[in-house]
């Protein structure tokens, strides 16, 4: 998993960072549904960080993301 500092640093062009922002927004907006309230700010940091590595992990390519999140389930 990527530290904050790493997934800064990450050069990504602008349709993978569009990729990712929509991936950790509705991750998030799941979240405060589930959790009925508990959104972004409410969330532990190492919570944020996780999504954040997946929602970069699927912008850097979806396609192959998606083919592991198949053989997992």
């Amino acid at each position: 998993m990527r530290s904050a500092t790493e997934l800064k640093a990450l050069k990504l062009t602008p349709d993978q960072e569009k990729l990712r922002n929509n991936f950790v927004f509705n991750a998030l907006a799941t979240v405060a549904e589930i959790n009925q309230g508990i959104g972004r700010e409410n969330t532990p940091t190492c919570d944020l960080i996780e999504i954040m590595n997946i929602g970069t992990d699927y912008a850097l390519d979806p396609a192959g993301y998606l083919k592991r999140q198949d053989k997992k389930g």
